[in-house]
């Protein structure tokens, strides 16, 4: 999905401090741009490289230090790996509460949609999660500073809370009968 992609980079790119701003508005005032810290950022990379010696054996391989390798060589599925596994675990206690309470949100609406079986119940909880995490997201970080609102990242937040939706409508065209009412 690039829309997972592209919601995960406007995140890095908030905690990395690398997001358009205005002049003003100086990223080491932010709270939530905590891997602006090349420490942390280094730290976080191994953590996630360690990570790795925790997964199935399904895995062909252990994902890289991601501060090594995020510009160059990380693949796709270690970023997806990163981003919906191990992050929400990882920043636990790096991200400030709300900033992580806010992401969590979103990792658990993105979970419950990529579930191989869905019931109406899973995705209408999905899609509060989802309005929530938008709402909160918008309180949290464009309400505290000057980002420059641009419409990759608000379209890309706009087009994802309609997700479940989107899985609703067709399901229904899918479900013999009216199945999906039952």
């Amino acid at each position: 999905m690039h829309l997972t992609g592209n919601i995960s980079n406007l995140l890095l790119s908030l905690w990395h401090g690398m997001i358009d701003h205005a002049d003003s508005d100086d990223p080491e005032h932010w709270p939530w741009a905590v891997l602006a810290d090349e420490e942390v950022w280094r730290t976080h990379g191994e953590a996630v490289m360690c990570a790795g010696f925790h997964l199935p054996g399904s895995y062909d391989c252990k994902p890289h230090n991601i501060a090594k390798k995020i510009n160059t060589q990380y693949k796709t599925w270690e970023f997806q790996l990163y981003m919906f596994a191990l992050a929400p675990i990882l920043l636990y206690s790096i991200l400030p509460s709300p900033f992580w309470e806010n992401y969590c949100k979103l990792i658990c609406s993105f979970q419950i949609m990529c579930q191989s079986t869905l019931t109406k119940d899973k995705l209408l909880d999905a899609h509060a999660l989802l309005c929530s995490w938008e709402h909160e997201f918008e309180l949290t970080y464009y309400a505290s500073s000057s980002l420059i609102s641009t419409s990759f990242a608000l379209a890309s937040i706009k087009s994802f809370i309609w997700s479940p939706k989107q899985y609703t409508r067709v399901l229904r065209a899918a479900m013999p009968n009216g199945l999906w009412n039952a």
